[in-house]
């Protein structure tokens, strides 16, 4: 009776190291799967990091509707992606309108990678973003693409309290924060270089984020 339970002792002994031996088998194969996907794991991981940087606790899509689209092709190897150009920026009915242009990468024949548009106000600035989700391998061809951010049920005015100069930047994906230059000035935004009429209907220009008007009229 005693060699029985001795010997069950050791049938469960066996049994024991045998299941230790597999999860450590088990361990070893998972460990080894892994390293091999290491690569895809890291990239997975780099463009949850993007995302959650770009939502970044104050980076929201509320009321956000956000396009992009296909411009045209650039007869070089790289993209300058601090080149940022609005070509036009508008403020109306608390409705923020804005158009980029910037350098990316596309396919051959001329398509894009998935995009999504983020945007936050913080502290007197409108700071916007995209994320890209790209394939090095597959967008190889340098190119120019549009970017349009409209966002509604948004009060500048807020921003703007106690004299603050209301600042549009875009953030890239580097974590570098390119002024647009933008001016706001009577409740309505305007991109550099724009003219317009002044309340007392002086001509003014948006030079470099700064409104200039002419002191003769």
């Amino acid at each position: 009776m005693e060699n029985r339970e001795y010997a069950h002792r050791n049938w469960l002994l066996f049994i024991t190291f045998s299941l230790v031996g597999l999860l450590s088998v088990v361990v070893i194969l998972q460990s080894g799967l892994f390293k091999d996907n290491k690569e895809s794991d890291n990239n997975k991981k780099m463009t949850d990091d993007n995302i959650i940087d770009a939502s970044d606790g104050s980076f929201v899509t509320n009321n956000l509707d956000f396009t992009f689209k296909y411009l045209s092709v650039l007869e070089r190897k790289t993209i300058n992606k601090s080149k940022i150009t609005t070509t036009n920026i508008s403020y109306k009915d608390n409705t923020v309108s804005i158009v980029l242009e910037r350098e990316a990468l596309c396919t051959d024949n001329k398509e894009l990678p998935s995009q999504a548009g983020f945007y936050k106000l913080d502290n007197g600035n409108l700071i916007l973003k995209v994320v890209t989700n790209d394939n090095p391998s597959v967008y190889t061809q340098p190119c120019v693409v549009s970017n349009y951010f409209k966002i509604t049920d948004i009060d500048l005015t807020k921003q703007t309290e106690n004299g603050k100069d209301l600042t549009t930047y875009y953030k890239a994906e580097d974590g570098t924060l390119i002024n647009l230059n933008t001016c706001y000035y009577n409740n309505h935004l305007y991109a550099n270089d724009a003219v317009f009429s002044s309340s007392d209907n002086k001509v003014c220009e948006c030079k470099n984020g700064v409104v200039v008007c002419d002191t003769n009229n």
